[in-house]
């Protein structure tokens, strides 16, 4: 069967997390990916990481700095449709491969950088480490622990976030490129990413904040992790979307009392109540109880370390969990495939190959690639209409029948990149306008609004009729719930036979667990970054985070989930079916997490038991007025940081004398480093340490978001966006989580009120105004009145 990407060629010049973690899935749908590596091999290889990272492509091994490594380079260039780049900035340019040089020269090119900090700020050339990225932009403070402070985030979120990105932004040129037969220079930072992340909790409005609480000790979802016999964790979010068989209550044995009757008992009886809860835990089986809790109906889940989760059973149904035949290490256990196109399936093609190994392969058949025009002849059909709207989606429309976060996020995304989004919602609203309204705002912006009563005939009806003017729908739907109100596949491609139809689910498609619905913190379990952050290993409690991890990873995924079977459309003219889910795109947090022939789980860092860092020199210390973030992580880092800190006698000392001893003395460097940054002020540390040449942050905390969204130099850049609410006043959120040269989007529409362009929607689909009104009076459409309030 052939691909959805098959005839796509990728050049991956990238290190670290986002890019190659980016390109993964662009390989593994078929796109003929070659990583262009320094002879020896990228430093990326001493990582554990680049065993999944770095599987599915060919490698080259070529000196760029040499006049024949570069001389073979642009011959590849000539045969390529897309370069992914992670330097810092300037060293392409210091080589003759910039953006400049190479779209000049080969017009069909899409070049996408990977940078730290967004190209146009004033700390654009700053040291780009994961965490000098948290602490910059605050996110060290977004997590709240069992102790006030910043918590060092175990998870490389910066990272993750944008290597969702990076592929959604290939892909979004990719299409605009079907329309103007150039490509474009995308970038995306992991600022970026980090933005990306704040969607729910980041949304500055003339009436306030809407927030997450943030609180010691943690509150929202972090209340439902429990611990049982024998250390072991469970998280019990309960909610599982079907109606339950049980209760929690009685599984456990305790009194079944309804959240108001728990709510309303006096203090001494409620505290009562909780801990009778605990130790009913307690005597329980983890793995006893999460098999009850499904059996009921309800929403459960182990929490496990990373290399724990090849065990799930929806990860083995689904065939996410994979052999891959490496040739230094054997035959690995590895995550496979986490987004799932019915029609053009994809799959891992081979374990990472060594260094160079395809170089007489690929160099040696440069004439046979055969080189792309310097601009393709656009093509014009029903996937790109002539559009003059920004973005370079602009003409792509989507239905999304989504609600809460996990569904309306990435159609949200859809209309950031230029596509017109409209939101089919109940007329009494989404589910989420009447909890936090933050949350809502942040996976709603840019989007139409049409309020429907599907379950009558005459709704069905007008949905329907959307279906067919669209290219996209988008939904969150529990298995079979959409076929029974008529918009499953089946229904909507009667209408629209080439519609690229979505779903996000919790669990996946296929499996035992397939009929049920769940919440973020049961996919964070599963993926084993909650029992890292705690971390369990040293005795702490698991610790969930606050972003919503689990709804952001099955979201972004579907996006481009979409855009690939978009491509796959553009060139055949088929739509199909595809889904994702909660539980295997959090998979993607840890995914370079394995299993070894003998079951040995791969090295991974180990947060401290404080939660301030992963090593002595990789860590947040406080200082006399707040917090430094210190990234002293290279070898030539440790004299100068010695003397810096005025401790020059430590530079001898046999416990820290090279980088193994520093190792092993870990916990002593640590209070030698604690009892120095104690004695100045953060900004005087960082400034020291910048002029020696040591990477450092000062860890800010942003007044949730405040601080970012009022960036002079983030606004200009399009990264902050401002609209008017009418209810709400002005809004302030992220804007452009993805920068396009050609092609920029532009954020320019708040999250909508109920039936807010119902009118409008209507009109364009025939309807008179007299069939709107009686349609309206009779409860199968709305729209807000003048006197509407907000929420629902």
């Amino acid at each position: 069967m052939t691909q959805a990407l098959a005839g796509l060629r990728v050049l991956d010049l990238s290190t670290g997390i986002a890019g190659p973690l980016g390109v993964l899935p662009l390989a593994e749908h078929g796109a003929d990916v070659v990583k262009i590596e320094p002879p020896g091999g990228s430093p990326d290889r001493e990582l554990a990481s680049s065993t999944v990272y770095g599987r599915s492509r060919r490698s080259v091994a070529l000196d760029l700095t040499e006049p024949d490594g570069r001389a073979s380079f642009l011959a590849l260039c000539a045969s390529a449709d897309v370069l992914v780049e992670a330097f810092s900035p300037g060293t392409m340019a210091s080589l003759g491969l910039s953006y400049e040089e190479l779209g000049e020269r080969f017009g069909q090119l899409v070049y996408c950088s990977v940078p730290a900090w967004p190209t146009g700020t004033h700390y654009q050339h700053r040291p780009g480490y994961e965490a000098l990225v948290h602490a910059r932009t605050g996110q060290h403070w977004e997590t709240p622990s069992f102790r006030p402070g910043p918590v060092f985030l175990h998870s490389p979120v910066a990272s993750l976030a944008a290597s969702f990105l990076v592929p959604i932004g290939i892909m979004a040129a990719l299409h605009a490129r079907e329309g103007t037969g150039r490509g474009q220079h995308v970038e995306v930072s992991l600022l970026q990413g980090v933005l990306s992340l704040t969607t729910q909790n980041w949304n500055w409005t003339d009436r306030g904040q809407f927030l997450l609480p943030k609180s010691h000790p943690p509150g929202v979802h972090q209340g439902s992790i429990f611990e049982c016999a024998n250390r072991q964790w469970i998280h019990a979010a309960t909610t599982a979307g079907i109606a339950p068989s049980r209760s929690e209550a009685s599984i456990l044995g305790i009194p079944d009392l309804t959240f108001m009757e728990m709510f309303q008992l006096p203090p001494d009886e409620r505290a009562a109540y909780e801990s009778a809860k605990r130790d009913a835990f307690l005597r329980r089986d983890r793995d006893d109880l999460v098999r009850e809790y499904h059996e009921a109906g309800l929403g459960a889940e182990a929490i496990v370390a990373p290399h724990e989760r090849f065990d799930h059973p929806q990860l083995i149904a689904t065939g996410s969990v994979v052999q891959v035949d490496d040739p230094d290490l054997g035959a690995t256990t590895q995550l496979g495939m986490t987004i799932f196109l019915e029609g053009t399936p994809g799959a891992v093609k081979g374990p990472q190959p060594r260094a160079g190994a395809h170089n007489d392969e690929v160099l040696g058949g440069l004439g046979a690639l055969g080189a792309k025009a310097d601009a393709l002849p656009p093509v014009r059909n029903a996937t790109r209409r002539d559009a003059d709207g920004p973005g370079p989606l602009a003409g792509l429309r989507v239905i999304d029948f989504g609600q809460f976060l996990a569904g309306p996020f990435g159609p949200m995304l859809l209309a950031d990149l230029g596509a017109d989004v409209i939101k089919v919602e109940p007329i009494r609203g989404d589910g989420m306008r009447g909890q936090v309204v933050g949350s809502f705002m942040g996976c709603q912006r840019g989007k139409r609004d049409i309020a429907i009563d599907l379950k009558r005939p005459e709704g069905l009806e007008i949905a329907l009729k959307l279906v067919a003017t669209a290219d996209m729908v988008h939904h969150n739907m529990t298995q079979g719930t959409a076929d029974r109100l008529g918009i499953g596949y089946e229904q909507c491609k009667a209408v629209r036979d080439d519609i690229l139809y979505c779903n996000n689910f919790m669990y996946g498609a296929t499996g035992p667990l397939s009929h049920m619905g769940g919440l973020d913190p049961l996919a964070q379990a599963a993926s084993g970054i909650e029992w890292e952050q705690g971390p369990v290993a040293a005795g702490s409690p698991p610790l969930w985070y606050r972003y919503g991890h689990g709804d952001v990873a099955a979201a972004m995924p579907s996006v481009l989930a979409m855009l690939i079977a978009l491509s796959h459309r553009t060139k055949t003219g088929e739509g199909q079916s595809m889904w994702a889910s909660l539980l295997h795109g959090a998979q993607l947090y840890t995914a370079d997490a394995w299993l070894g022939p003998d079951g040995t789980p791969s090295p991974r860092p180990e947060l401290d038991t404080a939660q301030l860092g992963l090593d002595a020199l990789y860590r947040l210390y406080e200082t006399s007025d707040g917090w430094l973030q210190l990234a002293a992580v290279l070898e030539q880092h440790w004299q100068p940081l010695c003397t810096v800190i005025r401790r020059p006698e430590l530079i001898a000392d046999e416990r820290f004398a090279t980088r193994a001893a520093r190792e092993v003395h870990r916990d002593e460097l640590t209070r030698e480093l604690e009892a120095a940054f104690a004695t100045d002020f953060a900004t005087n540390w960082r400034r020291a340490l910048d002029a020696a040449g040591v990477p450092s942050e000062v860890s800010v905390d942003t007044g949730d978001g405040e601080t970012i969204l009022f960036d002079s130099e983030l606004e200009r850049l399009g990264l902050v966006a401002e609209y008017e609410h009418p209810l709400l006043g002005t809004v302030r959120q992220f804007g452009n989580l993805i920068t396009f040269s050609d092609t920029p989007g532009a954020p320019s529409r708040a999250a909508p009120m109920v039936g807010q362009h119902t009118r409008d929607l209507m009109a364009e689909l025939g309807y008179s105004d007299a069939a709107v009104d009686a349609l309206r009076d009779d409860a199968v459409i709305s729209w807000p009145d003048d006197d509407y309030a907000w929420p629902v």
